[in-house]
């Protein structure tokens, strides 16, 4: 589980810390900077995956003036994660400058802590070459790379020669970590990506994990339907109870290939996925995204609470749903960090959830409330903290 992000000079995040639990909230204005802290976990992700600092910043579209506070090249990017996984305490540094859309990395380092031992990686500067150093107590391990510094996950990854210098547990701890990061989702559905006209579909998937964007949810479900019965039955439960009209999911074979349809009570024929409502298509969506967390592995160990965002899931979802969601989340085994403008969505919060986005003078702010001081509150504002937030009590001078 993630417990503390720390940014600096990654585009609004000038200077930024936040530490987190297993369900957060933040909520803010427009452009208060709330999509920054989830870009920012999407970066490192990405790195993880792509395990190249320019690749990374470059695949997403952007320069390093893009993405950097103020766009000014002086600013340096720092971002710091501590991530706990298995009774192990992960501390992960990354620094980098960009000089004429070059990329020069000052700070790669992951300490690795556990029952009060302590472990590093890093890279240490000597002359024109890079030395990549592991200390393990008293024990010094050392890589000479020439040329560019590489990222520090190319050398976490399995089967690299550096690794394989150390000893199984740490593998196993470095390997787990890099697992945990690269499987960081930020799910944004969109139901016309879902939805195309008469899909079908005609082999099941290797994998159970949804897409960020939810446009293999139709293939998902067929390799449940297929695969794990017992968890597409689960789903289609959950959408019965949260939706009366609807009596279960089906899965409908053609000759064509197999496509997804839902069954409502009052009528015999089902509709098949292309005519679903865009608010129906979503709530499945989660549902099916929050039931895919058994399946999120490290040699075929569950990752426990991986982590996924999600942006302003309460779109196109009627506000007497988001209740239903709010529990869903937090009875998931994924740590969440979502965004929301609902103050329906925050009727459903406890008040410690809540982290309150906003702008000062360009840079975003982040905070928390005090939860008994809200409590008190609550009843001049109809008992709800969404009440409460849209009467600006939440102001800055409020929570200090």
């Amino acid at each position: 589980m993630l417990k503390k992000l720390k940014v600096k000079n990654f585009k609004s995040l000038e200077n930024l810390e936040l530490n987190l639990g297993k369900f957060n909230v933040l909520i803010g204005r427009n452009n208060s900077g709330k999509s920054n802290i989830l870009d920012c976990l999407k970066f490192l992700s990405e790195l993880a995956e792509k395990r190249n600092l320019s690749e990374t910043i470059r695949g997403s579209g952007m320069q390093y003036k893009d993405i950097v506070y103020g766009r000014d090249y002086k600013n340096e990017i720092s971002i710091e994660v501590c991530v706990e996984l298995e009774n192990e305490e992960f501390t992960y540094k990354l620094s980098f400058s960009g000089v004429n859309e070059g990329i020069r990395v000052s700070d790669d380092e992951l300490v690795i802590k556990k029952d009060g031992a302590e472990k590093a990686i890093k890279w240490e500067r000597r002359e024109r070459e890079f030395e990549l150093v592991l200390l393990d107590g008293k024990k010094k391990d050392v890589i000479i790379v020439s040329g560019v510094k590489t990222s520090l996950f190319n050398f976490v990854e399995p089967n690299t020669g550096f690794i394989s210098r150390t000893n199984e547990e740490t593998q196993q701890s470095l390997h787990r970590f890099l697992e945990f990061m690269k499987n960081i989702k930020l799910y944004e559905f969109y139901s016309n990506k879902m939805k195309e006209s008469e899909r079908r579909i005609r082999a099941p998937l290797q994998s159970y994990i949804v897409t960020e964007n939810g446009d293999n949810i139709l293939e998902i479900l067929h390799t449940l339907y297929l695969e794990h019965r017992d968890v597409f039955e689960r789903i289609s439960e959950l959408l019965t109870g949260a939706i009366e009209e609807i009596e279960e999911i089906k899965i409908m074979p053609q000759k064509t290939g197999m496509y997804m349809a839902i069954k409502e009570k009052n009528f015999s024929e089902p509709f098949p996925l292309w005519s679903i409502s865009n608010g129906t298509l979503k709530i499945i969506s989660y549902i099916t995204a929050l039931h895919t967390t058994d399946f999120f592995e490290f040699d075929k160990a569950k990752i426990k609470n991986p982590l996924f965002c999600f942006e302003e899931p309460e779109n196109d979802i009627h506000s007497r749903l988001l209740e239903f969601l709010v529990d869903l989340m937090k009875n998931s085994d994924a740590q969440i960090i979502l965004s929301t403008h609902s103050p329906y969505f925050m009727d459903r919060c406890e008040p410690d959830e809540l982290i309150i986005i906003e702008k000062e003078n360009g840079r975003t702010i982040a905070r928390r409330i005090g939860s008994e001081e809200i409590k008190k509150e609550m009843p001049d504002y109809g008992g709800t903290l969404g009440g409460i937030y849209y009467s600006d009590e939440f102001k800055k001078e409020k929570g200090e």
